[in-house]
């Protein structure tokens, strides 16, 4: 669940919290309650206009390896060959094991996000210079 998502609806639980205290059981009208469904159907048009402007379409014909890299490098799916290189350059500053011998799990840690990086590195820019 997303993180505007999951705001969404806490926001909505706690409107329909107030409106149900507001109410009393013998105190229900029909203006209550139409006011009630508008409330309903905004919060719903609202939730619906944030999930379009948040999601990111993705790429169906890409194999999930190759998703799974560009997360890996925290890029964005179809990012070019310079912003692999540039985001790899950048996250081996982060966590190259050469950086963290001081303490051997970090060491160990560190060794595991190189490879996955490097492997990360490759795979997308072989699959790029294909794709070309």
């Amino acid at each position: 669940m997303s993180l505007s998502r999951r705001l969404f609806n806490l926001a909505r639980s706690e409107l329909r919290s107030v409106l149900r205290n507001l109410q009393t059981p013998g105190d229900r009208r029909a203006e209550d309650d139409w006011a009630y469904r508008q409330v309903e159907a905004e919060l719903a048009d609202a939730q619906r206009r944030a999930s379009e402007k948040t999601s990111v379409p993705i790429n169906n014909r890409e194999p999930p390896d190759i998703a799974r890299y560009y997360a890996n490098l925290e890029l964005h799916i179809g990012a070019s060959e310079a912003e692999v290189r540039a985001a790899y350059r950048r996250l081996m500053r982060r966590y190259h094991p050469d950086r963290h011998n001081d303490d051997p799990q970090k060491a160990r840690v560190a060794n595991e996000l190189a490879h996955q990086l490097r492997v990360a590195h490759d795979g997308l820019l072989a699959y790029l210079s294909a794709r070309r």
